[in-house]
This record gives structure tokens, sequence and C-alpha cells, in this order.
């Protein structure tokens, strides 16, 4: 139940756990391309617009949309067999109990199996999951945001992903969405508004992120509260963000305050933020 439940964040999320355990850096495509190949076309191998660790939507490949789990042992008993096939036939589960055998052949080692239970046919066919409550409550989430920047601050439509939404930031001398937006739930409970530096190159983005950070207590007192400078040395891109405490499960009330304080955030990177790295970085004409 606890597998089924994991959304493919939270799963993004364990699998770069385990690649920084290995003093690596891959998430959940890059693992299933090591094993199985190319895992996107060449539209869904575009980063996550915002940044985080998620795939983009237009993503070829689907995580946990059903699961399938298979028991192996050297032997079962004729209760838990029962049960087994119980599960698989009546209950719809792909389930499947593997039974082997290990023997010695002068220096090789033979593995024998026997599938006990998974031929039968389950009682329905399984499918893919419905989007579920969550990712529902962040639809409703970043639709109404997006809708509230534009009709009250005359923001750009933007995009919105798994559990973020992003506008390009008119920078001037910087290509349309070089610059953009961000405004996301981040991990471990936490919210995120900022700006996502994309120019084209990491040489770029980093040359426009430290010209930024030169003038960091001016952008940050222009801001009205310190901001996090996430250079992101091992990702092309970088961010200059804002975090505060949030998760989509909050109530309602607690939700439209995050609403609230993302909405503010934007605002004033807009208006104070934007106009003065522009001047600090050269790229104002």
């Amino acid at each position: 139940a606890w597998v089924d439940s994991l959304s493919k964040t939270e799963l993004e999320e364990i699998a770069r756990n385990y690649a920084r355990s290995k003093g690596k850096d891959a998430g959940l495509a890059e693992h299933y391309e090591s094993v199985f190949g190319k895992a996107t076309n060449e539209e869904g191998e575009e980063t996550d617009e915002s940044g985080n660790e998620v795939d983009t939507e237009s993503d070829v490949l689907t995580f946990n949309n059903r699961q399938r789990l298979v028991i192996l042992a050297e032997g079962f008993d004729p209760e838990l067999e029962q049960s087994l096939r119980y599960l698989r036939t009546r209950h719809g589960m792909d389930i499947n109990a593997i039974e082997f055998t290990v023997h010695k052949a002068g220096e090789d080692i033979l593995i024998n199996t026997t599938q006990i239970v998974g031929r039968e046919q389950p009682s329905a066919p399984t499918t893919p999951r419905t989007p579920g409550i969550r990712q529902e409550a962040y639809r409703r989430f970043f639709e109404r945001l997006r809708y509230r920047l534009q009709e009250e601050y005359g923001f750009p439509g933007g995009s919105i992903g798994r559990s973020w939404m992003n506008a390009s930031a008119e920078v001037s001398g910087v290509r349309h969405n070089g610059i953009r937006y961000d405004a996301s739930f981040a991990k471990s409970g936490r919210v995120r508004v900022g700006l996502y530096i994309d120019l084209g190159t990491a040489q770029e983005n980093k040359a426009f992120f430290d010209s930024a950070y030169s003038q960091r207590e001016h952008v940050e007192k222009a801001f009205g509260e310190p901001l996090q400078w996430e250079r992101l040395d091992h990702r092309k891109a970088s961010r200059i963000t804002v975090y505060r405490e949030g998760h989509i499960d909050d109530d309602e009330e607690e939700r439209q305050s995050i609403a609230d304080w993302m909405v503010d955030s934007v605002v004033k990177l807009r208006d104070n933020v934007v106009p003065l790295i522009s001047r600090v970085s050269g790229s104002e004409k």
C-alpha cells in the first residue's frame, strides 16, 4: 500500500537519494536508461521547466501506474501458496511466487526456478491508476495561482506541471523564458518561489548567477528578506529562491496562506529584484 501511494516526485527523490549514496547524480529516467536504453523521445528529454526533480509531462515513461509483487523462496507452505493464489485470482493482485533451488557443478553455481503462483489469470486486468486526490489538489492549487497572477498582476500565462508552475520573467537582453518565475512545492514539507536561470549553457547561467550574487546585499534589501542562492554546480541551471513551510496536504486555510505568500513573493521578485539583476548583470540596454 505504501509503494502504491508514492507519487512520481517521491519516487524521483528515492531514486536520487540512492544515486547519491553511490556517488552519482541520477533520477528515474537515468536509472531506466542505464538498464533498458533511451527512456524518452526527443521532446520528452527536456528537463523540468521549474528545476524540480520531476519529469516533464511529455515523458514517454510512466512510473508506479501498477505494482507487481514477486516473492522468491526456497519453498512455500501449502497454506501460503493457497493464500497467494487466492489474492491473485479473487482480488486481482499481480502477485507471483517463485521457488528456487541452488546447485553447484564444479566451479559453477546453477539456480533453478519454478513459478508456483503467477500463471493464473488475475480476476481483473490491472489498469493504470487515475490521478489521485493529491494530484488533483496540485492542479487546482496552481490553476488558481496562475489565474490570480494573470488577472490581478498582469503576469503571462505560464506553465503548470506536476507540483509547480512558472512564467517567463522579462529581463532586458535575455531570451524569452531564459529566466522564469518558479512557484513549487519542494521537498521536506517546504514550498518555494524564485527565479530559475536557464539562459542556454551552463557557462552563461553561472556567469549570470555570479554577477547577481556579487550584489547579494542590494538584491536582498530590494526583496525585503534573505534569499537562497542556489548555484547548482552539478546542474546546468541556477536558482535564486525563497522558502517557507508548506505542503499540498495542508488544510484549505493553510493552502490559501501558501498561495498568498507565493503571489506576494513573485510580485516582489518582478517589481524589486528583476530590474536590479538586469542592471548588475549588464544585460539591461
